[in-house]
């Protein structure tokens, strides 16, 4: 399954997810009993408990998983964000082909660049859900080292190849297709066009787009204000190759593709994270089995959900919070009086899914003790692979509330006209992108680290 297939995907199960009864009621009306998180909190904080070594094989798995992360950032060029929620160096974003340190394009390899990192993400995320689709037991699937196969992200320009995005929309074509869909499959038929004949794999390309249209571009020579050109069709071909690619990754969310791909290229074990285009789908894993919702014979998740403003942070978890903010503002009393993870398990527990619709998740890679931080990376965060430090609760190394001040604040301290140029309403998170509705810490579980 390949890109596109991937991105239809995403948009159905982010669709599947609407608003919420309250998790008491709901448990009454359906005979569940009310949830009881006490055991798993104890199993969050013995795990997390500083004083408990961790295995050999947990600390080379949280290795590969830091150093894929980190490796990200870097070929990314991404942004720096501080402990203010404040960006402190802007860096490289989605589409960028050059160094934002250089502005060149050849200050980077190739395969550097941010559009063809993105690209590789899905290649990735495309590659585990050929690998396990139709498939029962995950514990079985293996797939092949990131370095083993081919990638656009690797090719040289005129090698440029598209097919993972053309056969994904030819998987599709039985599917609901949205227009935006059918309009880039016109664009990348078009553009194998040029030049000469192409014969098209599937005769409904044909009928349907193109009928017995010949190539509309041989070329040769144009002339342009009284003078000639000459036409390097290859050329022209690969820079709208590029083009067609860069304007679809910029149009769809790739934070879950990052982190599934970081798992990826870490060896996680196919079964022990659920690498999927929306995050919903390893937060639910985790949920299930957290909550004793899994099946006795399921493969066990590498992670475990805990609430995040109770359990200390350690390298290699996740920290994840939800960007529905009309579901939070819903439910602000219920989660100033047990907070957020609370009202999300129990809704969970009862109804099998996430109350709410869309969210994200950064890896911890670094826990700094004695200044009371961690720093994360995550994907897509203001279209860059983003490092964050961010406040940790000195009392137990958990999560701060306190994540520094919010859009109001900031310009009340900056003086009247600042302040009038900052609307009434406007999310905190605008203005400090520490500020979100983070409800859990998915906490890697070192006895389930298995080498890979």
């Amino acid at each position: 399954m390949a890109f596109a297939r991937v991105v239809i995907a995403a948009s159905l199960v982010l669709s599947g997810f609407g608003g919420q009864a309250s998790a008491q009621t709901a448990a009454t009306a359906t005979g569940k009993k009310a949830l009881d998180l006490k055991p798993l909190q104890q199993q969050c904080k013995a795990e997390a408990n500083p004083r408990k070594a961790r295995p050999g094989p947990a600390l080379d798995q949280v290795k590969r998983i830091v150093n894929a992360a980190e490796t990200e950032f870097r070929l990314f060029d991404g942004h720096i964000i501080d402990h203010t929620g404040r960006i402190i160096k802007f860096g490289s974003v989605e589409v960028e082909s050059a160094s934002v340190a250089t502005e060149r394009a050849d200050s980077r390899k190739l395969a550097d660049v941010p559009w063809r990192r993105v690209a590789r993400y899905w290649e990735l995320l495309a590659r585990y859900q050929e690998a396990t689709a139709g498939k029962r037991d995950l514990s079985k699937v293996k797939i092949a080292p990131d370095s083993a196969i081919p990638s656009i992200a690797v090719s040289p320009p005129q090698e440029l190849s598209i097919d993972w995005i053309v056969k994904g929309f030819a998987n599709e074509l039985d599917q609901p297709s949205t227009s935006q869909d059918i309009l880039l499959l016109l664009l990348v038929r078009s553009i194998e066009r040029l030049g000469g004949e192409v014969e098209l794999a599937d005769p409904r390309f044909k009928k349907e787009f193109f009928g017995n249209a010949k190539p509309f571009l041989k070329g040769g020579n144009i002339e342009h204000d009284g003078k000639a050109f000459k036409v390097d069709i290859g050329k022209l071909r690969e820079a709208l190759k590029e083009a067609v690619v860069r304007a679809a990754l910029s149009d769809v969310p790739w934070s879950a593709a990052f982190i599934s791909g970081v798992m990826q290229m870490a060896g996680v074990p196919v079964a022990a994270f659920a690498q999927d285009a929306s995050h919903i789908a390893y937060i639910s894993q985790s949920l299930r089995d957290s909550l004793g919702l899994l099946k006795e014979d399921a493969d066990r998740p590498l992670y475990r959900a805990c609430d995040i403003y109770s359990t200390r942070a350690r390298v290699g978890d996740l920290v994840c919070y939800t960007r529905d903010p009309d579901y939070v503002a819903t439910n602000k009393t219920a989660i100033a009086a047990n907070g957020l993870f609370d009202l999300v398990a129990k809704s969970f527990h009862t109804d099998g899914k996430l109350p709410f619709r869309i969210t994200h998740c950064d890896v911890v890679v670094a826990v700094e003790e004695s200044a009371a931080k961690i720093i994360t990376i995550g994907g897509n965060v203001n279209q860059a692979v983003s490092r964050r430090r961010m406040n940790t609760n000195p009392s137990n190394g958990a999560l701060s509330r306190n994540q520094g001040v919010g859009c109001r604040a900031s310009a009340e301290r900056a003086g009247p006209q600042q302040r009038d140029l900052v609307p009434e309403g406007v999310p905190d998170s605008k203005c400090n992108l520490n500020m979100q509705s983070w409800f859990t810490l998915l906490q890697h579980v070192d006895a389930r680290a298995i080498a890979n």
